[in-house]
């Protein structure tokens, strides 16, 4: 009997062989191992590899430190440093488990999926537990999931995310967090997000948050185009910085390298802001629409229509005279300058409300 194992054992590893199962159950390659065990019973042949053990199972190519295939349940086993390689796709783990008939794989610990092209890496999953579904093309991660697009510099964290390679769309959920990782760093926040990859979209819902280096933004849903770097935000969205606090109906928010470039107010749209030597936010602007020009994440333009009421007032210091400009008017322009101090005040049509100045004069001692 010793003698018989014994040459099975050589045989195995002078060629790469083929076993096939009986009855037409699924057959693999062996290509490498270092010990191989058959065990018989009566419903199911198990064939135990340990120690460098490479083989193709289902056309899928699997490397592990161990592996048990259950010919019968046309199931396989595989434990330590796991690697599945199907085409274009790579996963991996420290344990892992495929069934040929459902075409299901699931990998826990350390698990990791990855979605290569000719030219370079697309996209990795990484969480402690990763399923996918060959059949219907489907990957689901759970728990510490993270998701990288490195053509985009995008990087998504949730306890669930599960993404449909075929359709490419997606959904991420257990409060999870996108960061566009480029020239600075953005952060989008939500309770959910969808994500359609071919048509470069996604949208986020309830207590949706967008963080750049000085602002922030909140709404209740966020749609983003990712070839217009713009974003739509509904449910009277709420904009802060450190000079300026901005709320409408709806918002139009559009971003260069990161950072916000314009933010336009749709529909009852009020804000408030800080001039030159103010502590508080005491200025005031309520109007239809506002647009918020910003350089560097600095106010340097105000444009307004349909005012309804507006207060724009510069202190009074040793340097500067003091001013109070109060109206209503159709088009309202504020310029600014580099500190985001008020330069200029233009107001169009229709204008009506008062004007307040009081000239500094300097004592000569």
């Amino acid at each position: 009997m010793f003698g018989k194992n014994f040459f099975l054992f050589l045989l195995l590893f002078c060629t790469n062989i083929t076993l096939f199962a009986e009855d037409n159950l699924r057959h693999y390659v062996l290509k490498n191992a270092d010990i191989l065990k058959i065990d018989q019973t009566a419903n199911e042949r198990i064939t135990t590899l340990t120690g460098d053990v490479h083989l193709i199972y289902d056309n899928i190519e699997f490397f592990a430190d161990n592996a048990q295939i259950f010919q019968n349940q046309k199931k396989i086993k595989l434990t330590g440093n796991v690697k599945a390689i199907d085409d274009t796709l790579e996963t991996g783990a420290q344990k892992a488990k495929y069934f040929g008939d459902a075409k299901k794989l699931f990998l826990e610990k350390q698990a990791y999926f990855i979605e290569n092209s000719k030219e370079k890496k697309l996209r990795k999953v990484t969480a402690n537990k990763i399923n996918y579904n060959r059949n219907e093309k489907i990957v689901i991660a759970e728990k510490n999931a993270t998701a990288e697009d490195f053509t985009e510099d995008m990087i998504l964290c949730a306890n669930y995310i599960k993404y449909d390679l075929g359709a490419g769309c997606g959904v991420a959920r257990q409060n999870p967090e996108l960061i566009f990782l480029r020239d600075d760093t953005l952060k989008i926040s939500s309770k959910q997000m969808e994500f359609f990859t071919n048509k470069k979209k996604f949208t986020a819902t309830y207590d949706v948050k967008i963080e750049t280096k000085d602002t922030q933004t909140q709404s209740n849903f966020l749609l983003y185009f990712e070839n217009m770097e713009k974003a739509i935000l509904l449910g009277r969205p709420e904009f802060y910085s450190k000079t300026t606090d901005a709320f409408a109906n709806e918002f139009h928010i559009y971003f260069k390298n990161e950072n916000i470039e314009k933010l336009v107010l749709i529909n009852n749209s009020e804000m408030h802001f800080k001039n030159k030597n103010q502590d508080n936010k005491i200025n005031y602007l309520f109007a239809k629409n506002i647009q918020l020009h910003l350089k560097n994440e600095k106010i340097n333009y105000i444009y307004a229509i349909d005012v309804e009421e507006s207060c724009i007032e510069q202190s009074q210091t040793e340097e500067e005279d003091f001013f109070k400009n109060k109206l209503t008017t159709k088009e309202l322009e504020v310029f600014f300058n580099l500190k985001e101090e008020v330069e200029k005040v233009i107001a169009k049509d229709e204008i009506s409300g008062r004007y307040s100045f009081h000239k500094n004069i300097k004592v000569k001692k």
